[in-house]
C-alpha cells in the first residue's frame, strides 16, 4: 500500500513523528511507484534520494529531525537546476547539450534545509510552452482513469501534477507563465498555487518569459501549499490555523458569459459561490474594468508572454538542429515572432497600468473565477491535428492568462467532479504581492468545502 495514495505532507509528517513509518520506507515506496509511471519523469535521483533518506532516518532516531517534514520526497519540474543533472526543460536539444548543473536552484537549497528530499525531475511540455502537457520526446503523462480513455494532463507542469495525482509523491513544484501550474492542477483535481513573480528566487530556474515566469506548488491541500511555500522561501513552516473571518470575494460577471465555458463548469462554479456564501462569506458581483481591459488587450494585440518567449529562445527553437522540436511549439513560436514591436510596447504599458488598477479595484477582495473553461479534452483528439491542438491549448489557458498578465498570485482549488468524473476547479487571486491573503483564502475555502 502506497504511503502517497491520497497522502499529504501533513499526514506523512504525522506518520514520521509517531513512528509508523520512516524516511527510507517512504522514499523506497515513492521510487517503486515512480517506476510504474515513467512518462511523468525525465530524471531520477533514486540513489541520491535513498542516501538522504537514510540520513533523515538517523536524525529521527536521534530525535533531531531538521523539521517535521524531514525525509519526505518531492519532485521538481525539469526547469529547476538540480546538482549533477541536466536541466532539459522537456527538450531533447537541451538534453543533448549535456550541461550538468553544478549547484541546486535556490528554492531547492531552501527546501533541503527542512529535510525535503528531491526524488526526481518531472516531465513537462517542451520548453514549458503549452497548456496541455503533451511531450512527443519524453512521452505524455496521464491521470488515473476509470476507463481506457486518456485525457490531456494539463501543462506545462504535467509531470508534477501527475506525480501527485498518481500518488507517487504528496507534493511537487512547478513553474507557471500563463497557467502552467493552475491548468494541470485543475485538470487533475489538485490544489495549484502560483506565486507572484518575485515571491521566490529564480536563480537556477530555466526562463521561458522572464516578466511572466512564476514558481509555485501542486499539492492535495491548501495547507500543504502554505507549508511548501514557506519552505521554498526558507521560512519556518507551521500548520496554519483556520482564518477567523471569511475573506471578502468578488465575481467578475462578464467572465461567466464566455461562450466557450461549459455548462458544467458554470454550474459547479455557482455551487461553490452558494457554498461559501452559506459559510458566511460576502460575495460581490461586479464587472471589473481591469479584467475587461486585460481580456481586450490580449484579444487585440496577442499574448505578450509568447512574444517574450519567442524572442528569448528564437535560436534554440528555429535554428536547424539534428534534435527535433515539438512541431506545435515551433508553430506557436512562429506566430509569436510575428508580433510587431509597437504592439509589444503598447502591451507592456497597458500591463503596467492595469496591474496598478487591479489593487485599487479589488479593494481588499479576493477575485474568484473558474480556473478553466472546460474539462480536459481527450488526448487523442488534440493529437489528431495541429489545429485541434492550438484550439484546445487556447481554451485551456484562456482564463489563467488573465492572472498571469496582471502578475496576480492565485490558488486553484478543486470543487468537485462533473457527471463524467471530470474535476472542477475555482481560482482565487488578488493583486500582485498579496500572496498571503490568497493562501489564507484558499485555506478558508478548502475548509468550507470540507465542512460537514
Amino acid at each position: 500500500m502506497s504511503h502517497f495514495l491520497n497522502s499529504t505532507l501533513t499526514n506523512l509528517s504525522s506518520q514520521l513523528q509517531n513512528g509508523t513509518t520512516d524516511p527510507v520506507c517512504v522514499v523506497s515506496d515513492a521510487l517503486e511507484r515512480a517506476e510504474n509511471h515513467p512518462n511523468a519523469f525525465i530524471t531520477f535521483q533514486g540513489k541520491e534520494a535513498l542516501i538522504e533518506a537514510k540520513k533523515a532516518k538517523q536524525r529521527w532516531g536521534k530525535g533531531a529531525p531538521l523539521s517535521p517534514y524531514d525525509g519526505i520526497p518531492i519532485v521538481w519540474k525539469d526547469m529547476f537546476d538540480l546538482a549533477g543533472t541536466v536541466t532539459t526543460a522537456g527538450s531533447k536539444r537541451l538534453q543533448a547539450k549535456n550541461i550538468i548543473a553544478v549547484k541546486d536552484a535556490d528554492v531547492i537549497v531552501n527546501t533541503k534545509k527542512f529535510g525535503l528530499i528531491s526524488l526526481a525531475k518531472s516531465n513537462l511540455s517542451e520548453l514549458a510552452y503549452s497548456g496541455l502537457g503533451l511531450n512527443p520526446h519524453f512521452g505524455t503523462p496521464t491521470a488515473v482513469s476509470d476507463g481506457d480513455v486518456a485525457y490531456v494532463p494539463g501543462g506545462s507542469s504535467s509531470g508534477s501534477a501527475i506525480a501527485v495525482q498518481r500518488g507517487v509523491v504528496a507534493a511537487a513544484v512547478g513553474t507557471d507563465t500563463a497557467g502552467s501550474i493552475r491548468v494541470p492542477a485543475a485538470f487533475n483535481g489538485l490544489v495549484g498555487y502560483k506565486g507572484s513573480p518575485k515571491r521566490y528566487s529564480m536563480n537556477g530556474v530555466f526562463p521561458l518569459a522572464p516578466s511572466f515566469d512564476c514558481l509555485g506548488t501542486i499539492c492535495r491541500t491548501a495547507i500543504d501549499s502554505i507549508l511548501l511555500d514557506a519552505m521554498m522561501r526558507g521560512y519556518p513552516c507551521e500548520i496554519p490555523s483556520k482564518p477567523r473571518t471569511p475573506p471578502r470575494f468578488v465575481i467578475e460577471t462578464a467572465i461567466l458569459d464566455n461562450s466557450d465555458m461549459s455548462k458544467e463548469v458554470r454550474v459547479q462554479f455557482m455551487k461553490f459561490v452558494d457554498l461559501i456564501k452559506s459559510a458566511g462569506a460576502q460575495v460581490d458581483r461586479q464587472q471589473l474594468t481591469f479584467i475587461d481591459h486585460t481580456c481586450k488587450a490580449i484579444e487585440d494585440y496577442g499574448w505578450l508572454g509568447a512574444a517574450e518567449s519567442a524572442a528569448l529562445h528564437r535560436d534554440l527553437v528555429l535554428n536547424n538542429h539534428e534534435m527535433p522540436i515539438d512541431p506545435n511549439v515551433v508553430a506557436r513560436f512562429k506566430q509569436a515572432l510575428a508580433m510587431e514591436e509597437c504592439a509589444r510596447n503598447q502591451l507592456t504599458k497597458i500591463r503596467s497600468d492595469l496591474i496598478a488598477n487591479s489593487k485599487l479595484e479589488l479593494d481588499g477582495r479576493i477575485l474568484i473565477m473558474p480556473t478553466v473553461l472546460q474539462a480536459p479534452p481527450r488526448l487523442k483528439d488534440v493529437q489528431a491535428s495541429q489545429h485541434k491542438f492550438m484550439e484546445a491549448n487556447q481554451k485551456a489557458l484562456a482564463l489563467t492568462k488573465i492572472g498571469s498578465f496582471l502578475k496576480m498570485p492565485c490558488i486553484a482549488t478543486p470543487t468537485g467532479f462533473e457527471n463524467n468524473d471530470a474535476p472542477n476547479s475555482v481560482s482565487l487571486s488578488s493583486w500582485e504581492h498579496d500572496d498571503d491573503s490568497v493562501l489564507k483564502a484558499g485555506l478558508w475555502a478548502e475548509q468550507a468545502l470540507n465542512s460537514p
